[in-house]
């Protein structure tokens, strides 16, 4: 008997992209899914799209609820699915017609808890494909150790932050009611969400093909300075650890947290710079993720300074003495608020390496 997967698609003002999503779903070389798209309160002619759709494949099912962001759709249709195996669709992408094929096959060959796949990231002007570093392996995270997964899968980004590229199965999400944090205040809710999983995940299994198309839209919130995504970032750490703590972790997963923000702090730093910021932008950041209220961005700073984090962090992947001492650096700065001598720095090495949003 094949497998329910419960394919979550949320729409909010996409009638330009939908129907190339929604024809990529429903023209799957495996048949068996539920369809769940959630019209997060759209102002523009999605809805019709979603009904003409919806009237043509029985197995779309329509939900439509006041606007509330991406975490709030995505949650809404969990709530609703009733699969065995839970996907994420974002409805400006499109999808392999062999996606759920292969992802579901290799899920129950190897009774994985979740399928990571590569994925393409596609410009006006080409395509940048396999984006991921991706081996083809299965990995036991109950038997490599949480903290280990994060410096081998995590800090590395083989396995991606993103849902859309990988297939979950649905008991272990609802065993442990797992759900979307809202955007505003964590900013990477799939990162989040993907943290909160691997706190209970077992086994998790890679293939290196591009199954997902991953669109780059002009005007995307991506494509725009954005300096308050650090105080943010502090709150995902945060929530982290209080999750990763209840679950009975809290030993494991402490020593990495200082490398974890750091790492946070990075890609926020890289957005400023690549989406045009200058190196006043980069300092704003840090200013304003330093004085956030209740902040314990401090506190992790000095563990990052002064501990043995870093060492650690190196030691497990790798990395150079310089780039140890460089987030030493860049953690006193913070702690003595000299923002714009780190930020004048960080801006010279990120234009010797600049890369493309």
């Amino acid at each position: 008997m094949e497998r329910l997967v419960s394919v979550i698609v949320p729409v909010y003002n996409v009638e330009a992209f939908l129907r190339k999503c929604l024809d990529s779903i429903c023209g799957q070389t495996y048949s068996n899914l539920e369809i769940i798209v959630v019209n997060d309160g759209t102002r523009d002619g999605s809805q019709a799209i979603i009904n003409e759709y919806a009237r043509k494949d029985t197995r779309i099912r329509p939900l439509v609820q006041a606007n509330g962001g991406l975490s709030s759709a995505r949650n809404t249709g969990m709530d609703a699915a009733t699969g065995d195996y839970l996907a994420f669709v974002d409805s400006d992408d499109w999808v392999a017609p062999d996606l759920f094929e292969h992802m579901v096959r290799l899920a129950e060959d190897t009774q994985s808890d979740i399928v990571v796949c590569n994925y393409d990231k596609v410009y006006a002007d080409y395509t940048e494909r396999k984006y991921l570093n991706l081996g083809e392996e299965t990995v036991n995270v109950r038997e490599l150790g949480l903290a280990e997964y994060m410096y081998r899968y995590l800090f590395t980004y083989e396995h991606g932050h993103e849902v859309w590229n990988k297939l979950y199965r649905r008991s272990l999400i609802e065993e442990h009611a797992v759900r979307f944090e809202p955007n505003k205040e964590i900013f990477s809710e799939d990162l989040m969400f993907n943290l909160y999983v691997l706190c209970h995940a077992g086994r998790i299994t890679s293939l290196n093909r591009s199954f997902y198309y991953y669109l780059q839209r002009e005007g995307s919130i991506m494509k725009i300075p954005n300096p308050e995504m650090g105080a943010r970032y502090v709150t995902l750490v945060e929530r982290f650890k209080q999750y990763a703590a209840r679950a009975g972790l809290a030993s494991e997963v402490e020593p990495v947290l200082p490398v974890l923000l750091y790492d946070l702090m990075n890609a926020c730093i890289t957005q400023i710079y690549k989406s045009g910021g200058s190196r006043d932008k980069i300092g704003e950041a840090l200013r304003l993720t330093s004085a956030a209220r209740n902040s314990s961005f401090i506190p992790y700073m000095r563990k990052l300074a002064f501990g043995k984090a870093m060492s650690v962090y190196r030691a497990k992947t790798g990395g150079s003495r310089s780039s140890d001492l460089f987030a030493r650096f860049f953690a006193i700065c913070c702690m003595l608020h000299l923002w714009g001598i780190y930020s004048g720095i960080k801006y010279k090495r990120l234009g010797a390496s600049a890369i493309r949003l």
